[in-house]
């Protein structure tokens, strides 16, 4: 059966709230994003950082530097500073850290190797206490550029087409006003909604 992604962070969570020696952090792309690309891959870096920070058992000494450093400065750190000292919390935690990345897809197809997918590329298969769950259409260049470092890539497109076109047969079966329709109509409409496959 298909996990959605907020299910599979809502099982990470209960997983690391019941045991301290494993911590989460996940991130949403989203295609009403309207910032700018790189700046997009920079707000994602400090979410990763915050959360991760917000798990540690004390604040980590590089995110105090980062702080103090960029407060003086009032300005922003780049994207390299911040994929630095995210690395840094991932090796010195102690922990199982979790993250989780939904719909990479989102991501402007534009820029996703020049600004997302490369941060992405750079953790892969660095850490031993690093699990990274990503998410996407089967976008060539996203598989093209991940396929290096993921342990496991798995197609869920026909489980989702199955589990849409049960619940759709489910529906017309079992619904009392759709009952009475014609088998030929209930067909039809099952192979509108979902195509010609079989289940």
């Amino acid at each position: 059966m298909y996990w959605h992604s907020s299910t599979i962070i809502e099982h990470l969570s209960d997983l690391c709230r019941n045991d301290t020696s494993k911590i989460l952090a996940y991130w949403y792309f989203n295609f009403r994003d309207k910032d700018e690309d790189k700046k997009n891959v920079d707000t994602l870096l400090c979410s990763l950082i915050r959360q991760l920070s917000a798990g540690a058992d004390a604040l980590p000494q590089d995110v105090l530097k980062l702080r103090d450093e960029y407060k003086l400065a009032a300005k922003r750190p780049g994207t390299d500073k911040l994929a630095t000292v995210l690395k840094s919390i991932i090796g010195e935690l102690g922990k199982d850290v979790f993250i989780v990345m939904d719909a990479l897809d989102e991501f402007p197809e534009n820029a996703r190797e020049r600004y997302l997918l490369v941060q992405i590329e750079h953790l892969g298969g660095k850490y031993e206490n690093l699990h990274i769950l990503a998410t996407s259409r089967p976008e060539v260049d996203i598989r093209n550029s991940l396929e290096n470092v993921a342990t496991a890539i798995i197609n869920i497109e026909h489980s989702v087409e199955t589990d849409v076109r049960l619940f759709v047969r489910r529906r017309l079966e079992g619904e009392k006003r759709l009952k009475r329709w014609e088998a030929v109509v209930k067909n039809d409409i099952e192979h509108k909604l979902v195509g010609s496959g079989e289940v």
